[in-house]
């Protein structure tokens, strides 16, 4: 698990923690919308951060073909 990895994971742990103590959940199905919650909170920073790279992998290819040597024999 990266460092990354691990940051989110702890992030959707915390706010689900946060958002059982705000809501005080009865029950298992109280509960599975708390645990939903602080998993949509994670998912947030996570998704963001995908864009991000695939964004950047988008920018590095399109520099590599804007850069790529001609063929100009004549």
């Amino acid at each position: 698990m990266t460092d990354i990895e691990v940051l989110l994971t702890d992030l959707g742990e915390i706010a689900t923690r946060d958002i059982a103590r705000s809501e005080h959940p009865k029950g298992l199905k109280e509960n599975l919308k708390v645990a939903k919650k602080g998993g949509e909170v994670q998912k947030m920073p996570e998704s963001l951060m995908k864009m991000q790279q695939r964004n950047l992998q988008f920018l590095k290819t399109m520099h590599s073909i804007i850069n790529m040597p001609t063929n100009n024999k004549k």
